[in-house]
């Protein structure tokens, strides 16, 4: 469907995702930290106050302008943050959070 669409409009697909990507992102940020689930347990205590908090792959804590997913890397002694909002002012604010 999507080479389909792609034929069809003769745009690039990077220029067919950006019409339906209505939400800035920070992109994968990444941290190295040494006992990722205590980490991850102490964030998950500072947002009780959020819309909702699921723990399916990793933390997703979601709020009304703003949501972040905090993870481990199945690959890397990493910690890895990706953070989505409403508008760019909102991302960058959060992100320095």
């Amino acid at each position: 469907m999507v080479l389909s669409l792609i034929c069809a409009d003769g745009r690039k697909f990077s220029k067919l995702v950006d019409e339906v990507d209505l939400y800035p992102g920070s992109g994968e940020i990444n941290f190295t930290i040494q006992n990722i689930p205590d980490v991850i347990d102490t964030i998950k205590k500072q947002y009780t106050d959020a819309q909702s908090v699921d723990e399916l792959d990793g933390l997703s804590v979601w709020y009304k302008t703003y949501w972040f997913n905090l993870r481990a890397s199945k690959t890397e002694p990493l910690l890895r943050l990706n953070v989505e909002a409403d508008t760019k002012d909102i991302l960058n604010k959060k992100q320095k959070n």
